[in-house]
């Protein structure tokens, strides 16, 4: 029985995206940019959770409750970005 190994080609993500994250993140939009990324990569589910941190990050102007929720969905955020990305010290640089 032959075992069959899937490659999967790295791609780039476009410079203009990680240049928005850079921006964002400058202006301590820190939420926004993560949000572009998974809305980048097409994650549902992160993009949800991102637009609720964000929504009650609005409601309570503070985000010292919320840190540990976010710090779980960027861990799932940054490995499918290092997976997918071959360029993913530059995404990573951007935040």
């Amino acid at each position: 029985m032959k075992l069959k190994s899937l490659l999967l080609e790295k791609v780039d993500l476009d410079q203009k995206i990680i240049d928005k994250i850079a921006k964002l993140t400058d202006y301590n939009n820190h939420n926004e940019a993560r949000l572009v990324l998974a809305k980048e990569m097409k994650l549902k589910n992160l993009v949800k959770g991102y637009e609720a941190i964000m929504v009650l990050h609005d409601m309570f102007r503070q985000m010292n409750e919320m840190m540990a929720a976010r710090t779980k969905l960027d861990g799932w955020l940054m490995d499918g970005a290092k997976r997918k990305y071959g360029n993913f010290k530059d995404i990573y640089g951007a935040y």
